[in-house]
This record gives C-alpha cells, sequence and structure tokens, in this order.
C-alpha cells in the first residue's frame, strides 16, 4: 500500500504523541533544562535513536539516544500461553554534545513551523518503512518513509546531521561540522548565503586539517635541521612519512570495526547482561578518533627521531668500515 507523494507532515496520532512526550520528559541522563525540540527515527526493522535540543541557562545542548530495542519489536511470553510485545525496554545509550544557540533556535522554529502546516492529507503508510517524528512546542507531527526530494525527506536528512554531531570528538570539529548543518538548513528554509567571513574560517579550518596531515612529512624535515648533516634528506622526509601514515593506518584499521559496529555490539551486550564489556566497548567506539590522532601524533615524531638514530649509526658504521680497509 503506497499513498501518492506527500510534501508535508502529517499530525501524529495519539499513540505517537505520548512516546515523543515520554521521551522530552525522560530524566534518565539527561541534563537538567527546557527541552526545545524532539526528535524520533524509528525504522521498521532496526532499533530507532532520537535527540532532544536542550536549553540549561546560556548552554543548548544536543541530547542522543540510541534505542537498544526495536519500539515495536520484542515479543516475549507475558504468562503461560500468552504472548506479547516486551513492556521493558532497557536504558538507551545516551550522548551529550554541545550546539549553538543559532542552530538550536534555528531547527526549532523550522520543527514548529512545520509541526503547523501538518495535514492528514499526507498520510500515507506502507508494509515496512522509517517513521520520522518532530515533536516541539507541545505538539507533535510525523512523517513515513517520504519520498526524496520532498520537504519532509530533506528536513529528516538535515536533522539525521546531528546524530553524527554528538560522535565528534572535540567542540572544535563538532563547530566545523554544524557549518555544514547550517548551509543545508540555509537552502532548505531560502535563508541568505553564508557570508563571506564564515568561508574564510571554513577555509582555515581546512588548512589545519591538512597541516595536521603533513605532520609527519613536517617533523621529518625538521629533524634534517639538527647538526651534524644527514645524507639524502628528501629520501629521509619520504620515508619517514610514510612510515608513520603506515603506522597510524595500521592502528587506524584496527580500530575501524569498533567505530562501524561498536555502538550495536555494545547494545547487544548490555541487553544480554554484558554491563562491563558494554561499557568498555562504547567508550573506545567514544574516544577512538581522538585515539588516532594521538597515536598519529606520536609516530610523526617517534618514527623520523628513530629513523635519524638508525641512518646516523648506519652511516657512521659504513664510514669505519671504510677507513679500516
Amino acid at each position: 500500500m503506497h499513498f501518492a507523494m506527500a510534501d508535508g507532515l502529517q499530525p501524529c496520532d495519539s499513540w505517537a504523541v505520548g512516546f515523543v512526550k515520554d521521551l522530552s520528559d525522560d530524566s534518565k541522563g539527561s541534563s537538567p533544562g527546557q527541552v526545545m525540540l524532539s526528535y524520533l527515527d524509528l525504522p521498521g526493522l532496526w532499533t530507532g535513536w532520537g535527540f532532544q535540543i536542550v536549553r540549561s541557562g546560556e548552554r543548548y545542548l544536543l541530547r542522543t539516544v540510541q534505542f537498544r530495542r526495536a519500539m515495536r519489536g520484542g515479543t516475549i511470553e507475558l504468562r503461560p500461553h500468552v504472548f506479547g510485545p516486551n513492556p521493558v525496554q532497557p536504558d538507551p545509550l545516551v550522548r551529550t554534545a554541545s550546539i549553538s544557540r543559532n542552530l538550536a533556535e534555528r531547527l526549532r522554529a523550522v520543527a514548529i513551523a512545520e509541526i503547523a502546516q501538518a495535514d492528514q492529507a499526507n498520510a500515507r503508510m506502507g508494509l515496512d518503512g522509517e517513521g520520522f517524528y518532530f515533536y516541539a512546542d507541545g505538539k507533535c507531527a510525523w512523517t513515513w518513509s517520504p519520498d526524496p526530494g520532498t520537504r519532509p525527506e530533506r528536513l529528516a536528512d538535515i536533522f539525521q546531521d546531528l546524530k553524527t554531531q554528538a560522535l565528534l570528538p572535540t567542540r572544535l570539529v563538532q563547530l566545523f561540522w554544524e557549518r555544514r548543518v547550517i548551509a543545508r538548513l540555509n537552502h532548505y528554509t531560502g535563508s541568505a548565503a553564508m557570508p563571506l567571513y564564515q568561508y574564510l574560517i571554513i577555509a582555515a579550518f581546512g588548512i589545519g586539517i591538512v597541516a595536521v596531515g603533513a605532520l609527519p612529512l613536517l617533523i621529518a624535515w625538521i629533524v634534517t635541521l639538527i647538526p651534524k648533516r644527514l645524507h639524502r634528506k628528501r629520501r629521509f622526509v619520504v620515508v619517514s612519512g610514510a612510515l608513520s601514515y603506515g603506522f597510524t593506518c595500521f592502528f587506524g584499521l584496527i580500530l575501524l570495526p569498533f567505530v562501524l559496529i561498536g555502538s550495536g555490539v555494545a547494545a547487544q551486550l548490555d541487553v544480554d547482561g554484558h554491563s562491563a564489556l558494554a561499557f568498555t566497548l562504547d567508550f573506545i567506539v567514544k574516544y577512538a578518533v581522538l585515539a588516532l590522532l594521538g597515536v598519529g601524533v606520536m609516530f610523526a615524531v617517534i618514527v623520523p627521531i628513530y629513523l635519524r638514530r638508525e641512518w646516523r649509526l648506519a652511516s657512521m658504521s659504513s664510514i669505519a668500515s671504510g677507513e679500516g680497509a
């Protein structure tokens, strides 16, 4: 079953209103403050997730919630020979990150405007799919698997970016990601283009990323400037950089499975009663990027220093052999 393309949201039914409102009132792991906006993404066949934007004094927080079991799934035996949905939902995985006031208020305003225009004529449903729920100012609206290019699809795609926001390791990186969200939001609302100074900030940040990426080569070049001249400096810089990148990439490959599937596995471990393992795995996932950056800097420093020492000893041995001959 599939209805015609809808370019707007539909009002929530009583179940959805109660469920999304309950998320906004949930106190588990949340920071005290006013919930400005709630959002839920509930796939038909996978565990769902959502977020709240919370105002706490002058701070604005993004609180993401990853559920550990499908909200509509999980059948159990309620009593002998009587089965029904599992009423117990394990505590979700919660992450909290900062968000700028400008972005928080604009997202709330867009959500309120779209909810106000919700129309039952936009109702559509199918055998499976994905539901996106928006809750703000005490009102709720949602859409089911919107068609590509429609306003609900574009809005849900923008909100999806905020899931990535909470996973980024530092506020500096999060601010850079926010520029992407704001640019997409500007396009969605038809707002003015981004001013020149913001482009310059992004360009400077991009140059900084390149500089960090070139750190092994830079440090290797600096090492060649140490007194007692090193022969074949260009070769030394290239070899040092290649080894530093190689060791870092090897460490990154080790972390890759944790980053890709770690959160899901941690959730399942917790549901199965292995809380300690789940906490450890979730900790690794959360700080994997910072660990990779730290390892990259470490190899960038250690490798050229070690190589210079080894090449110097090899050179001295070669000279000593020549003199002995």
